[in-house]
């Protein structure tokens, strides 16, 4: 009685293996075919997309020649021909994905030469733009058989689309029933195992399609920001942390005369990309770069970069280095932006020479006219009346202060041009004081104000450039007579370490906190005084002088109640 009933159980477990394993055989062909389905109509969603890909880079094409023939700018030119070429690989990525449709090949076999003749058609309009014979592009282009290709291909194309939308619902059709089929197979024989099996590989599909589509969007996304970076009119350069050069526009690329060189070590790319201190001949140093500062997490700007390009032309650059950090806060890569200023460059280089020679013109007529103004004072031409020697003594101001503002112009010039040196030399101060004060006595004898000296006698000596120091003193003398109505001046001097201090102190009106802080700046003005001729200039150029000199410029102030300027020169 066992043998028989172990034999059934044997031949139980024997038969349900074998339905099992030919539930799973089946399950297993169903799944194949399936999964054929899916590949076919992933086909066929391609193949509309290549078909509709192909039309817009047509429409594309012909918009580029189109754009250039109206506008006449070579750049459409460049679209037009990037999207003709594409439309042979979609042309051939259709035909590879139709393999298996009789119907599509015999469209794509009418398409095909019609698609060749309308692309000779545009890449001759193409060639003819090119070469400039844009009156017969245009007559090309306006040519009814264009049009007539345009019309034929487009019937094609819908025809086309027609077709394999109706191809895609019968495969989707197929596609439901055998999943239907599959699962009801697997149900019957192995429920939960296939459920599941089924489960993951719905969820695997899914899967695959959203990482299909992320990495299409990403793909596009991309593209679309390297074109707006193509498309900046600035230069735009990349790097690794490590310092490695990883992109480059094209803008980048035209400045540098080069594009990216992947091996170059970051010590070397300066050297390399021809990058030299402007106005110096001198390689730009390393560590100063926009790039290095930018890998170190600096933001800088800069305008003292030339680039000496291949063919000799010098490029004077302006340039923005930043970090590029992840979202941990970590430094990735390093960006430098530049931008051409050498037009800038020769409209400051023309306006420096054109107020450097109106001002060296204009400064000796007027020397000329002070200097007659004197003589007539002194009496020279004959006994002068009051009210004429009134007259002159206002001219005279008047002429002081227009021969000082023309200095004051002439230096800026030579100071934004690099051009002005020192002289250094020892030097008596009370001669310095003498210099400066002898033209503004009469001034401040006009105001009724007093001019002291305190603790200056000869025995005090500097080092300084002499015609430098006396203007930078009749500067600040000249703002102290303006700006005093009441009481006086006084000079005093005292020796700190290793400089002697020249303090100038007035009685004036003092002046706001606000403009101290922007004093010694070229566009500081002073106040409600700012209509007198060199106002502000003059402090700007003292500032410059001083420091040229190894020394410097300080201003102290209470309001209401006057203000100290101080120049420290070094002692000689």
């Amino acid at each position: 009685m066992n043998i028989p009933v172990r034999r059934k159980i044997v031949l139980s477990f024997t038969g349900a293996m074998a339905v099992l394993s030919v539930l799973f055989m089946i399950g297993t062909l169903s799944l194949k075919r399936l999964q054929d389905s899916y590949v076919k109509v992933s086909h066929s969603y391609e193949v509309i997309a290549r078909i509709r890909l192909m039309e817009a880079d047509l429409h594309e094409t012909q918009a580029g020649l189109r754009g250039c023939l109206l506008t006449q700018q070579p750049a459409f030119l460049e679209t037009a021909k990037t999207h003709l070429s594409l439309i042979g690989n979609d042309a051939f990525e259709t035909a590879r994905l139709t393999v298996d449709n009789p119907r599509q090949r015999e469209s794509l076999e009418e398409l095909r030469p019609l698609l060749a003749e309308t692309a000779g058609r545009i890449q001759e309009n193409i060639r003819l733009c090119s070469r400039g014979h844009l009156r017969e592009a245009l007559k090309l282009f306006r040519s009814g058989s264009l049009s007539q290709d345009n019309q034929r291909l487009q019937a094609i194309i819908n025809q086309i689309v027609r077709e394999e939308q109706t191809l895609l619902l019968e495969r989707e059709k197929t596609v439901s029933g055998r999943a239907r089929f599959a699962l009801v197979m697997f149900i019957f024989g192995c429920v939960f195992f296939m459920l599941f099996f089924l489960a993951a590989m719905w969820l695997i599909n899914r899967e695959i399609r959203q990482k299909e589509a992320f990495q299409k969007n990403l793909q596009l996304e991309e593209y679309r920001l390297f074109q707006f970076l193509e498309a900046v009119p600035l230069g735009i350069f990349v790097a690794k942390k490590t310092g490695q050069p990883y992109y480059a526009n094209r803008q980048a690329e035209n400045l540098l005369g080069k594009g990216i060189l992947p091996n170059a070590l970051i010590e070397d790319q300066a050297k390399l990309y021809r990058l030299f201190r402007a106005g110096t001949g001198e390689i730009f140093p390393t560590e100063q770069l926009p790039l290095v500062r930018a890998i170190k997490g600096e933001k800088t700007m800069t305008e003292d970069i030339e680039i000496h390009q291949p063919n000799g032309t010098v490029v004077p650059v302006q340039t923005w280095g930043t970090p590029v950090v992840n979202p941990s806060g970590e430094i990735q890569y390093a960006m430098v932006v530049f931008n051409d200023i050498t037009e800038r460059k020769q409209g400051e280089e023309m306006k420096h020479n054109l107020i450097s020679v109106v001002s060296h013109q204009l400064k000796t007529p007027v020397a000329e006219i002070n200097g007659y103004i004197e003589n007539m004072l002194d009496g020279i031409t004959g006994e002068l009346g009051k009210k004429q020697r009134t007259y002159l003594s206002d001219m005279r101001e008047i002429g002081l202060n227009n021969y000082r503002l023309l200095s004051d112009l002439l230096n800026i010039s030579k100071i934004e041009r690099g051009l002005l040196s020192s002289d250094p030399q020892k030097i008596s101060l009370l001669t310095i004081v003498s210099g400066a004060l002898r033209d503004y006595e009469k001034s401040v004898e006009k105001k009724g104000l007093t001019l002291t000296l305190e603790g200056i006698g000869r025995e005090w000596e500097v080092m300084a450039d002499p015609d430098k120091l006396i203007e930078t003193l009749r500067n600040v003398v000249s703002n102290a007579i303006k700006f005093t109505d009441k009481g006086g001046i006084t000079l005093t001097a005292e020796k700190v370490g290793s400089f002697v201090h020249l303090k100038i102190q007035d009685t004036g009106s003092g002046i706001s906190d606000a403009s101290l802080a922007q004093l010694f700046s070229r566009k500081m003005i002073l106040g409600t005084e700012s209509s007198r001729a060199g106002a502000g200039l003059g402090l700007y150029v003292a500032k410059t002088f001083m420091k040229l000199q190894g020394g410097d410029i300080t201003a102290s102030t209470e309001k209401g109640k006057g203000s100290c300027f101080t120049l420290i020169i070094p002692s000689a």
